[in-house]
């Protein structure tokens, strides 16, 4: 249980992260359009954009992933699978 709540709490995490990556994309195209950057810093964002989808992406799975494993160990799958994600 503990496993699967730490995991959930990562995805949180991971959105975040996901939202700063966008926000950062942004600043470097305004940075761009104005003129102060160059077009590595957009290229730049894109990538940390494109790692931090990943990593939710990898957060969501391991989060289920610990939700099979818990169902293993607990024997009730149909109990595990209908409960509600906190």
């Amino acid at each position: 249980m503990q496993d699967a709540g730490s995991r959930y709490v990562q995805i949180g995490v991971a959105e975040k992260s996901l939202q700063l990556a966008e926000e950062q994309l942004r600043l470097a195209r305004q940075r761009y359009e104005q003129g102060v950057a160059d077009n590595r810093e957009i290229i730049e964002a894109q990538n940390n954009l494109a790692i931090a989808d990943d990593a939710l992406v990898e957060a969501i799975y391991q989060y289920n992933l610990s939700r099979v494993e818990l169902t293993r160990t607990k024997g009730d799958v149909k109990g595990i699978l209908a409960e509600k994600v906190p």
